[in-house]
């Protein structure tokens, strides 16, 4: 693989991204086999509203997520009081 200017892709994204349940459900095979993809949030009601909706793409962000060198991290809404959600 490479980039626009023809030269080879990074080992890792040096940023950090926090995806929400429409990128994870239309983007879920590029988030299971994108090894360069990497320091990504996922918020707890992400995964709360994937797993009613879509119980493969829940499992499969689960399962990248287990994964250490991915670098995956899960942000519970009760731990900021502006996302926190009343259940």
């Amino acid at each position: 693989m490479s980039d626009e200017d023809g030269g080879p892709l990074p080992d890792k994204i040096d940023k950090i991204f926090i995806i929400d349940h429409h990128f994870a459900l239309n983007q879920i095979d590029l988030i299971e086999n994108c090894d360069v993809l990497s320091n990504v949030v996922v918020i707890d009601s992400v995964l709360k509203h994937l797993n009613k909706i879509n119980i493969q793409a829940f499992h499969g962000l689960r399962n990248v997520a287990e994964l250490e060198d991915r670098q995956f991290y899960y942000f519970y809404n009760e731990n900021c009081i502006e996302t926190a959600s009343e259940e």
